[in-house]
């Protein structure tokens, strides 16, 4: 068995959008020692929608899971129970 690494994020302040006026101010937060200086990008995005649209893939990224171990497949498909509707017609 590998040893196990644990990874503890801590983020300063949670990310967020600001608006003023139609203009929009987007603050990515992001975790590390104290010591680094938060601001890492300043500047005005050409393409807002396509950046917006990489964000969310990047989440999608983020949020997937490349490796499941045989165990936890078995019980995911064991719990897999199938969903069955019916009506008093069929």
């Amino acid at each position: 068995m590998s040893p196990t690494i644990e990874h503890i994020y801590r983020y300063s302040a949670a990310s967020d959008v600001t608006w003023s006026g139609d203009q929009a101010r987007v603050r990515l937060a992001t975790s590390g020692p104290a010591s680094v200086p938060g601001l890492f990008f300043r500047g005005t995005l050409a393409k807002p929608r396509l950046t917006a649209d990489l964000l969310l893939a990047l989440v999608r990224v983020v949020q997937s899971r490349f490796h499941i171990p045989a165990a936890m497949l078995t019980r995911i498909l064991a719990a897999a129970d199938p969903v069955v509707t019916c009506a008093e017609d069929r």
